[in-house]
């Protein structure tokens, strides 16, 4: 009898299942992904200071028991092929590099996947600069909402949490435009010094 080995590439296992051993048939079972590695174990890797933050990356993507799953995996945000399988965390550290303090990861476009042209360390700031348009968004344009009450379209603009008003306008575009003003004044210094 001819023992046939797991048809992952590199995996001389024993194949037990839809042509591939236990594990990588679990992984597929429970991820959706042959090559999907929740955990490296033997290399001391928990131990690395950003671990967690690539862990948490996975979780968000590719675990429906992750309470961010929906903001995520669900929207169809992945993370490259590079970032992971065994070697992922090694290559996800060579690629970002070591994260400043006080700064964490962040996607560039907000329906990009996690990829080294898509990725960088960013402040709380900038992260929250960097967000999507609120679901209730009806005007297509951050910060400019239709006021019923006032017959208007409202500017908005946060800085350090804090929502100021920046006007009333009649039409859609004078409000976008004072948004863009408010985001040149308040948001591109810091846009500067993001890594």
């Amino acid at each position: 009898m001819v023992i046939k080995e797991c048809s992952v590439e590199g995996c001389h296992k024993r194949q037990e299942s839809k042509t591939w051993c236990t594990t990588h048939y679990m992984r597929w079972r429970r991820h959706g992904d042959v090559n999907f590695v929740g955990v490296v174990r033997d290399e001391n890797r928990t131990k690395h200071p950003l671990y967690s933050v690539y862990q948490h990356m996975l979780k968000r993507c590719y675990s429906p028991t992750s309470p961010r799953f929906s903001y995520y995996g669900a929207r169809g945000i992945k993370v490259c092929d590079e970032w992971r399988g065994i070697h992922g965390f090694s290559t996800f550290i060579k690629d970002m590099g070591e994260r400043p303090e006080n700064y964490t990861l962040d996607r560039i476009d907000n329906n990009g996947n996690y990829e080294p042209g898509n990725c960088r360390w960013a402040t709380k700031q900038v992260q929250a600069i960097n967000r999507r348009k609120k679901v209730t968004n009806t005007s297509g344009i951050t910060g400019v909402e239709y006021h019923k009450a006032n017959d208007r379209w409202k500017a908005v603009i946060s800085v350090d949490g804090i929502e100021t008003i920046l006007g009333y306008f009649l039409d859609k575009n004078e409000a976008a435009s004072a948004r863009k003003a408010a985001e040149t004044k308040y948001y591109a210094p810091l846009l500067e010094v993001t890594c």
